[in-house]
């Protein structure tokens, strides 16, 4: 078992007896550490992740893939393009990371999505980048899915994505049903400010299930600009030097 596994596959216990005493004793802060120190090993697994596949959006694709969790690329300009984006849109999703649904209702339209994946790579293999592997037949602790357009498939993007990918995969609050619900709604119904209308809207329950969502985005975010400074940037650079005449 690789040490990705080894840090991400065996923290439900602890989390959940984490939880339980810090709403028992009422000390939220025990909470916030937890939840930093866990942050803090994902952000340091992703920045190995990244140095070490960097080089191409197909190198990031085929780490992430080699955990269980598929990739779907769309091609831009591809004949039933608008539809596809209608699909994804009707059944309630948005490219980028998606989190596998716990609920019954969100869980039933990821099924659906899925399968719609399926069945377009099945009819026509050139409409996706397809992952390397049968969704049908991935493990069953499959912790959802990526899905691209054809812009969106870079390694900047995929970066971001990737630390996203990982927080949830740790059991990082903000990446439940609610959480994304009420993520999706402050970008679209409220474009991205707290406004009295939203403060009206939710109550304290939902408006810190909101700030997790919140906090996760911008350490995705922060992390995307460590490797920007700290891989590509340097990267580049060198590259630079060695192709001069």
């Amino acid at each position: 078992m690789s040490a990705f596994q080894q840090q991400y596959h065996h923290h439900e216990a602890e989390t959940l007896v984490a939880q339980q005493l810090a709403l028992v004793t009422g000390d939220c802060f025990r909470l916030v550490v937890d939840t930093r120190k866990r942050l803090s090993k994902v952000s340091k697994a992703a920045k190995e992740a990244v140095q070490k596949h960097y080089r191409t959006p197909e190198a990031l694709k085929g780490f992430i893939e080699s955990y269980g969790t598929p990739v779907y690329v769309l091609p831009d300009g591809f004949f039933g393009e608008i539809q596809a984006k209608m699909t994804i849109a009707c059944l309630g999703f948005q490219y980028g990371y998606i989190p596998k649904p716990t609920g019954a209702k969100a869980l039933k339209r990821y099924q659906k999505l899925l399968s719609w994946l399926e069945g377009t790579c099945s009819r026509n293999h050139k409409a996706l980048q397809a992952p390397a592997f049968s969704v049908s037949s991935a493990d069953n602790e499959l912790q959802g899915i990526f899905l691209l357009c054809a812009s969106q498939f870079n390694v900047p993007y995929l970066t971001h994505q990737l630390h996203h990918w990982m927080a949830c995969r740790s059991g990082a609050e903000g990446y439940c049903d609610k959480a994304q619900a009420l993520y999706k709604s402050f970008w679209q119904e409220h474009h991205g400010q707290v406004t009295p209308a939203l403060l009206k809207k939710m109550g304290t329950a939902e408006l810190l299930t909101l700030r997790q969502a919140i906090n996760r985005d911008m350490e995705a975010l922060e992390f995307l600009r460590a490797m920007v400074d700290e891989v590509f940037a340097p990267a580049n650079q060198a590259k630079s030097l060695r192709d001069k005449p």
